[in-house]
């Protein structure tokens, strides 16, 4: 809040009252309210004005008033990106940017740049990156959704000048599993590789390694699917598949580890 009051020596006085701020519950939303008054006829004139900082961009909107004329004002700013995966909206960009892909992670937070997030598809614009240097884009991890992963929270990038790079994260969308899984002979050995067999084409589907007493924790698993668990024994490659269905539990987070122990049939 401000006040500031002028004079002259021909004995004209002018008063000028603002008010600026951010909207408590909005903090990329600033508001700004002044009126003013001046005498020897000038009268009073007062405005108001919306200034919205976005993820995908930034708007203005604004009204004056005064004995002479009213006034509305509005304007915007951003960037409209296409890229081999489609279209996404950001802020003003520099001379070098990058492009968050995260399929499937809507609503992310990257904490390069301010207010940056996905969009619904997974996508974001950093709006500026220093050229010919390490950038590292980092996703913020506590904004994601529950039933969402990736494999590694930082990408490094090195732009050229009026570079724009893409930085691909490995996302795992769905359930939170602890396997334990057994074959005829026991628990399957320490340092098999467990992989869920992925219906689509596109991208690579969650594994990972078995640790002791058969148990492989896993990210992005569907309700319903089939792990295949591979390892070596005596120079001899065995194989086994477990075909699997999680219970359907409304009250439970999708934040909570589900566990499943079953036998692994060998293929």
């Amino acid at each position: 809040m401000s006040y500031n009051t002028t004079s002259d020596s021909n004995g004209y006085t002018s008063q000028q009252m603002s008010l600026y701020g951010a909207v408590p519950t909005r903090p990329n939303l600033f508001y700004s309210v002044q009126q003013g008054y001046g005498n020897q006829g000038r009268g009073s004139n007062s405005s108001a004005s919306l200034d919205y900082h976005g993820g995908f961009g930034n708007a203005q909107i604004g009204y004056r008033h005064d004995a002479a004329s009213n006034q509305l004002t509005w304007g915007g700013a951003g960037s409209v990106v296409a890229h081999p995966h489609g279209v996404t909206f950001g802020q003003t960009v520099g001379e070098s940017f990058a492009i968050v892909r995260a399929p499937g992670a809507a609503g992310v937070a990257v904490q390069n740049g301010n207010n940056v997030h996905t969009d619904w598809r997974g996508y974001a614009v950093v709006p500026s990156l220093t050229a010919y240097r390490k950038n590292v884009i980092t996703l913020d991890t506590e904004s994601m959704a529950d039933d969402t992963d990736v494999d590694q929270q930082g990408q490094t990038v090195i732009p050229g000048g009026g570079a724009v790079v893409m930085a691909n994260y490995q996302t795992h969308i769905g359930n939170r599993v602890l396997f334990t899984l057994r074959n005829a002979q026991g628990p399957l050995p320490f340092g098999a590789s467990a992989r869920l067999v992925k219906e689509e084409e596109s991208g690579n589907p969650p594994g990972g390694m078995v640790a002791d007493g058969g148990q492989v924790y896993l990210s992005g698993v569907p309700q319903e699917g089939t792990l295949t668990v591979s390892w070596i024994v005596n120079n001899q490659s065995q194989s086994c598949t477990l075909h699997f269905h999680l219970p359907d539990n409304p009250q439970q987070s999708l934040n909570t580890v589900k566990t499943v122990t079953g036998l692994c049939q060998t293929r």
